[in-house]
């Protein structure tokens, strides 16, 4: 039994684990979230086949193409029951900003199947599951999971009062923390203004509930204890009030306050493996400084066919975006124009490209068709206003269901020149720092856009005219003429804050892969699927709708674990169903971790 003045942890089956977690102890709060610093996270595919022959024998090799990776090679495997599980999995490099494309062959015997996809589509599939038909049946499932364990943790924080302090001398008392019929950390004796020593525990020590137990130092006498939830730690506004009171004789009685907090340390591909989508909308810039688009070396100009520089951002861009949204719906705006099939010669700083209605527009290639097409429907005019775009995303968002949204989203500004509304766009942006939104800055060819440093916020944050500071950095510029020349490079500039920004909003907000992957759960129950239809028309075994090749990602999945409903439950089972809001208060900054006097848990001796 722990005694006054002694601390140690048990913590037997975790000692391995407990190595990882030495970087986040002893570090202020901003410094020891996950903000990124290498957008390089270390994965394994997994593979399976369903729907195959019985009898049959399979086998998959396959290649990341452009990274230099080894190729790899599953062992060969008899179908059994219709379905193979393969043991051989592929560890790779994923990098947000980068196209890499996965080439995947399926052997059936001697005969192969060659498939190309992306791994980011992998990544950004359903729960990071990639399903696909091959063949006439066969069911290709890709299931991408992070290596290297969970680094988050809560700091145990916990002091005692009472009215008269010489008790707390007098009268010190000890506490011990046990979770899951495990002794976790025997604490020292208070000091003599009721704290004790401050210690970071990993939060997976701790899962799902934790105990804390009191006991008096001068002879180990048991006084009092209360139970506190991860779930309860990880709430946006959780109370940090009186957990129990102690008495230590008839006239004395202790008060216990815990001001312990969770300390998240998760990736963005933590989020979007837990059903994150990105979204992107596009604004594009019309203003007369581009030159009219059918005189030769203008910003707009097609020549043979050949895309410009707009088109170029557009397809590259959008080729990675893609592949973290299923729907592939992307509002597209333009601004600094004059309608021609307007009533108003007026200048519009935000219409729908399309024409329509709705500002979505269906994959990529069709945005291109679309900007094409509407051209010679517009006259050039001016000024380059950013703030209607950005506050029409922002209304967008703003519209959407808190609860139910998954979504982050990224606007994309492609522009040539100077701002005309520096002021209102920066109210805009820092309006739009408290939502899940990112706002990228292309400038397109040779103005000055010396303006730009100042949105992009890196030297000074962002202040509004009513004096309201942004809440965290969601702004990035870049000069396309630096980068035209490297498509790699130029993705890579554009995208690398992304995962950040992601991150720091999710975080700032307390809102956890848990309580996506929640959200995500209850969306996927909102899908009706009858398993009786359609079995008979595709011969797909019991697989709804169309074509499974035709099918979205996220409905596959969902097939899928319908007819394993008894198998999958258990990657359903997230009972973290805390509704943060998402829009309001703003993370108290005031909470700072910087005491050098923090005992921390790698320094412990003891582990048995």
């Amino acid at each position: 039994m722990g005694t006054c003045g002694e601390s140690n942890v048990h913590a037997i089956k975790y000692f391995n684990e407990i190595e990882e977690i030495k970087e986040t102890n002893n570090k202020p709060l901003k410094q020891s979230l996950n903000y990124v610093d290498n957008l390089q996270e270390k994965l394994k595919l997994e593979f399976s086949l369903r729907n195959c022959d019985p009898g049959a024998v399979y086998s998959i090799t396959g290649l990341l193409l452009e990274d230099n990776q080894s190729d790899f090679k599953t062992e060969e495997k008899k179908a059994l029951n219709n379905e193979i599980n393969f043991d051989k999995f592929y560890i790779c490099d994923y990098y947000f900003e980068k196209q890499q494309n996965l080439q995947i062959i399926i052997y059936k015997g001697e005969n192969p199947v060659t498939i190309m996809t992306a791994l980011a589509s992998v990544v950004g599939s359903r729960l990071s599951e990639f399903m696909k038909q091959i063949g006439n049946k066969e069911i290709l499932i890709i299931k991408a999971v992070k290596l290297g364990k969970d680094k988050s943790y809560v700091n145990i924080k916990i002091n005692i009062t009472n009215d008269n302090e010489n008790y707390l001398k007098k009268y010190k008392l000890f506490f011990k923390i046990n979770a899951n019929n495990t002794k976790i950390y025997s604490s020292e004796g208070n000091n003599n203004s009721g704290f004790f020593k401050e210690i970071n525990i990993p939060s997976f020590l701790l899962s799902p509930q934790y105990t804390v137990d009191f006991y008096e130092c001068k002879d180990n006498k048991f006084k009092g204890s209360y139970t506190k939830s991860l779930d309860q730690l990880k709430m946006k506004n959780s109370e940090k009030n009186i957990q129990c009171k102690i008495p230590m004789s008839k006239n004395i009685l202790y008060s216990i306050y815990d001001n312990s907090k969770y300390i998240p340390n998760f990736s963005f591909f933590d989020l979007i493996s837990s059903g994150l989508r990105l979204k992107l909308s596009i604004g594009i810039d019309f203003t007369g400084s581009n030159g009219h688009p059918l005189d030769m070396n203008t910003l707009h100009c097609i020549i043979d066919d050949k895309p410009n520089d707009y088109e170029k951002v557009i397809k590259s861009i959008g080729n990675i975006l893609s592949n973290y949204n299923n729907e592939k719906l992307y509002p597209v705006y333009g601004f600094g124009a004059i309608l021609n099939n307007s009533l108003y010669e007026e200048v519009s700083m935000c219409f729908n490209i399309n024409f329509q209605d709705n500002p979505e527009i269906h994959t990529i290639d069709n945005v291109i068709q679309v900007y094409r097409q509407n051209l010679e429907k517009l006259t050039f005019a001016g000024p380059t206003y950013f703030s209607p775009i950005i506050n029409k995303v922002i209304r967008d968002i703003k519209s959407k269901d808190r609860d139910s949204n998954q979504e982050y989203n990224i606007l994309m500004i492609l522009t040539d020149g100077v701002i005309d509304d520096i002021q209102e766009t920066i109210d805009a942006l820092v309006e739009g720092s408290f939502l899940p939104l990112s706002v990228v800055i292309v400038g397109i060819g040779n103005a000055d856009f010396s303006n730009m440093v100042v949105l992009d916020g890196n030297e000074n944050p962002l202040i509004s005219s009513q004096n309201k500071k942004w809440m965290r950095d969601l702004v990035q510029f870049i000069h396309y003429n630096k980068y035209k020349n490297d498509e790699k490079t130029l993705t890579k500039e554009i995208l690398e804050e992304i995962p950040r920004q992601i991150i720091e909003y999710h975080t700032l907000n307390h809102i956890y892969p848990d309580n996506i992957r929640e959200i995500a759960r209850k969306n996927s129950m909102k899908y009706n699927y009858n398993n009786n239809n359609n079995n008979d028309n595709n011969n797909n075994n019991g697989w709804i709708g169309e074509s499974v090749l035709d099918l979205p990602t996220k409905s596959l999945l969902l097939l899928y674990n319908n007819k394993n409903n008894n198998n999958n439950n258990s990657s359903y089972n997230d009972k973290n169903n805390q509704k943060s809001n998402q829009y309001d208060d703003i993370f108290n900054s005031n909470n700072d971790y910087t005491n050098n006097n923090k005992e921390t848990f790698n320094e412990f001796s003891v582990f048995k």
